[in-house]
């Protein structure tokens, strides 16, 4: 018997993009005055389990076994977590004025992986040939996190 149990949960994504505000009154300036003020505030709570697991695989017998056998396959689980929270672009290069930006993050990432090829038992008072094959057990998280991340007065594309 085979259980694979996969959850996966992937937090917040969050983008703030601000652009330029352009005023004058009467004559044109040569060059435009502009002010920008960006403020993110941003809180990621993730909490992602993830288990693979072939099952529980038991054999019993009160008197005997005879050529009983467990086979099982491999377990995999693989969690990714990737947050891209407050990123700001910018486009400034015409203007001439003030780009205040005030970002403020809260990050929790709890990431629980596991992987396991069963608990394989062959049990009896007298047993003849059991036998008991397991695949590979693997796991593995990866967490990727990029908070508070600001491009300003560079060209975007």
């Amino acid at each position: 018997m085979k259980k694979l149990a996969v959850f996966v949960g992937v937090g917040v994504l969050t983008v703030s993009m601000a652009s330029v505000t352009l005023g004058w009154g009467g004559k044109r300036p040569s060059k435009p005055e502009s002010t920008v003020v960006v403020e993110n505030e941003a809180y990621v709570n993730n909490k992602v389990t993830t288990e693979a697991n072939t099952g529980d695989n038991k054999i019993y017998a009160k008197v005997s076994v005879r050529g009983g056998k467990i086979y099982t396959g491999s377990a995999s689980a693989l969690s990714l977590v990737d947050n891209l929270v407050n990123y700001n672009e910018i486009s400034c290069s015409d203007c001439d004025g003030d780009v205040t930006i005030k970002n403020k993050a809260r990050l929790y990432n709890t990431v629980y992986t596991s992987a396991d090829s069963g608990d394989n038992k062959i049990s009896a008072r007298c047993v003849g040939g059991g036998m008991i094959k397991t695949g590979a057990a693997s796991a593995g998280s990866f967490v990727n996190n990029v908070v508070n991340y600001n491009v300003v007065g560079a060209a975007m594309y």
